[in-house]
């Protein structure tokens, strides 16, 4: 992880471009093979929010965004908390997913009670139009 402000901001801006561009070219494909890759645990708060961010616009072509989303979420929830996690992920992932992908606080009872609505939100996570107020 990244712990120097300026050379995460370089690695952002980066990141930015590199997928900006590619995501023109309509390099979906390339793309999504790179979100599939993302170590979330390896990988900053900030440039997973990054990552995030610069693909939601295209999340109907980018089916490996809702893992990445999901996990984000989940780390997000347990090092941050659900409430920081909504405002940190607010317009990335449908705020109704939010408690149900925190499942690291659930019993097995509520992890298998929600199984119908973690499929929908992560299902929204990849699909959600931009502009859709997730």
């Amino acid at each position: 992880m990244m712990t120097d402000p300026e050379e995460e901001e370089t690695a952002l801006y980066a990141l930015y471009d590199e997928i900006d561009d590619a995501l023109t070219a309509g390099d979906f494909a390339g793309v999504d093979a790179k979100i599939a890759k993302v170590d979330v645990a390896a990988t900053s708060i900030t440039m997973l929010l990054g990552w995030l961010s610069i693909t939601s616009a295209a999340a109907e072509h980018l089916p490996a965004r809702a893992g990445l989303a999901i996990a984000t979420t989940r780390r997000l929830c347990r090092e941050e908390g659900e409430e920081r996690a909504r405002e940190l992920l607010r317009g990335l992932v449908p705020d109704a997913c939010i408690p149900v992908l925190d499942i690291s606080s659930a019993d097995s009872s509520e992890q298998q009670a929600s199984s119908e609505q973690w499929y929908m939100c992560a299902k929204y996570a990849r699909a959600a139009p931009p502009g859709s107020g997730m």
